[in-house]
């Protein structure tokens, strides 16, 4: 194919090709991984056990691999066929375009969230309680908790949860403690955020209005994030605002604009605020403001990975000094990453490396005397290494179920988390014919054929990048995150309902992916030639 075009320099120097290695090792290991997910997801399904929804059980089941495949070759021929007519594509108005996407989420959220009328429960049930106790004044959430947790304040475990706390304060401060709900409300907002931010993205990274056009309506086929809305928790919004940090480093980068570092640091900010897995987003960010410093040769870019670094981290670190100095109890502690990890390498009642409450019970059990918490992980992480190397059968069964467990469940619980949850209300029509048998089969099948179709296209795309001659560095950061998601979750907690986020930021790179499936000479002898638009304009990547 040949629609395509940043042309390489005559000669690279020794920076680009630094910056081409780095990039093409991302796309090699997500090309492996993704074509072996690609396969697995055509042969079995990871789901979510039904017969008690409350111990978030994980079964593994096969599929019909004939019905995948002719679903899957259905659906891409009607897409390839209109991929290769990019006319029809070309004439649909971005704006627009975007502008009906955000409408569909937000009418389908509220739909889904006003019908389910689901009730905050567990970790976010705790999280937004002691928000409105902080806004009356009342500080007890931060002296005592449950029997479960010695009675010590939750927070003394996990003080980087205060950034959603504070942002539940704020609303109840503002709508009163029973509208907790405007929490969900605000979900709807994160996730057209994000919708809009990777619509952007995409036409940044390919310069191709026909692969912006498809996806954004692979954004609006992706109802697993609608049905996420109801989790009141910082995902969501968390995962807008970093996408919005990436929009303006790439802004910064390609319109040499010093002023759109100062956005990006807030919103990344934000985002760490919300949800504190997202310093991935840092470190995504930091890699590659590093070899833009590199490539450039320009200082002040290492001024401009300063202020991420510094605006990005302290923005959390000041939420939780101020709750420090309110409540006057110290909240420096918590359970470390190192206890983390200890959890994610064993196994768990419900997936491998599954929560399982040994991080927690090995911090409360020393006393929170971290130090002696550490010492005992070190000790767990020691034995269950050397049990891996004494038993490859084993270790490699466990990393393939910690993989699929999470990766090849397509819905990523964005059902169960409101159907586990009491609620508020009666269920409405649209939550009860979901959560029947009948619905249940029927987004059970769509969500496993869309989630097929998003690997078999991301892969192509990672494929695709690799070959590419010039690695625009824009285009790498996304890909670095999702890279830096899976690393990471593969060593420490693993869940389904974490992969979401980085399960959309896929979308703009599978649509292209299944955009050049649509460019393929050897479709030439199917369609005839004199009914296919040249793309001579597009500006797409090699």
């Amino acid at each position: 194919m040949a629609d395509c075009i940043l042309k390489p320099p005559h000669k690279k120097s020794i920076t680009t090709k630094i910056s081409d290695i780095c990039g093409n090792i991302i796309f090699i290991i997500l090309l492996i991984v993704f074509a072996l997910l690609t396969s697995i997801s055509f042969l079995s399904t990871t789901h979510l056990s039904n017969i008690d929804l409350s111990k978030e059980l994980v079964n593994y089941i096969q599929d019909n691999f004939f019905a995948n495949i002719v679903i899957t070759a259905l659906f891409l021929c009607a897409v390839i066929a209109l991929g290769r007519y990019t006319s029809i594509l070309k004439k649909i108005n971005i704006r627009i375009a975007t502008a009906v996407l955000l409408i569909f989420t937000t009418v389908m959220s509220l739909w889904w969230i006003m019908s389910v009328t689901s009730v905050p429960s567990a970790d976010s049930g705790i999280i937004i309680d002691a928000a409105k106790s902080i806004a009356l004044g009342d500080y007890t959430p931060f002296k005592s908790s449950y029997a479960y947790y010695n009675n010590w304040s939750y927070f003394l475990y996990y003080p980087f949860q205060l950034g959603y706390v504070f942002l539940c304060e704020i609303i109840f401060n503002i709508f009163g403690t029973k509208n907790w709900f405007v929490l969900q409300l605000l979900n709807i907002v994160g996730l057209n955020v994000a919708f809009a931010g990777l619509v952007k993205l995409t036409h940044m990274m390919f310069k191709n209005k026909a692969i912006t056009v498809m996806t954004i309506f692979a954004l609006g086929g992706c109802f697993q994030a609608i049905f996420f809305t109801t989790f009141s928790y910082g995902n969501l919004l968390g995962l807008g605002a970093g996408i919005w940090s990436v929009v303006f480093v790439a802004l910064y980068m390609e319109k040499d604009n010093k002023l759109f570092i100062i956005p990006s640091a807030i919103f990344l900010s934000l985002s760490i605020i919300l949800k504190y897995n997202n310093m991935i987003f840092l470190l995504a960010i930091a890699f590659i403001l590093i070899l833009h410093t590199i490539k450039q040769r320009k200082t002040y870019s290492l001024i401009a990975l300063l202020l991420v670094c510094v605006v990005g981290i302290g923005g959390s670190k000041a939420i939780i000094y101020s709750y420090e100095v309110r409540s006057g109890v110290d909240l420096s502690g918590g359970v470390s990453q190192l206890l983390y990890l200890s959890m994610g390498l064993n196994t768990s009642d419900r997936a491998p490396g599954w929560y399982n409450g040994e991080a927690m019970e090995m911090y409360r059990d020393s006393g929170l005397d971290i130090t002696k918490a550490e010492d005992t992980a070190k000790k767990r992480i020691t034995q269950r290494l050397d049990y891996f190397v004494k038993s490859p059968a084993f270790a490699g069964n466990f990393i393939y179920e910690k993989l699929v467990s999470q990766w090849n469940e397509p819905t990523f619980e964005s059902v169960w988390i409101s159907e586990v949850k009491t609620h508020y209300k009666p269920i409405g029509e649209l939550g009860t014919f979901i959560y029947s048998d009948t619905g249940e089969n029927i987004y059970d099948n769509y969500f496993n054929c869309y989630q097929q179709i998003i690997f078999l296209g991301f892969t192509v795309c990672m494929f695709c990048l690799l070959k590419s001659k010039n690695k625009n560095l824009i285009i790498i950061i996304l890909p670095l995150v999702i890279l830096g998601g899976l690393m990471y979750h593969m060593l420490f907690e693993a869940k389904s309902q974490y992969i979401l986020t980085y399960f959309i930021m896929m979308i703009p790179f599978a649509s292209y992916g299944i955009y050049r499936l649509s460019k393929l000479k050897i479709l030439n002898k199917f369609l005839p030639n004199k009914h296919i638009i040249k793309a001579n304009n597009d500006t797409t990547i090699d």
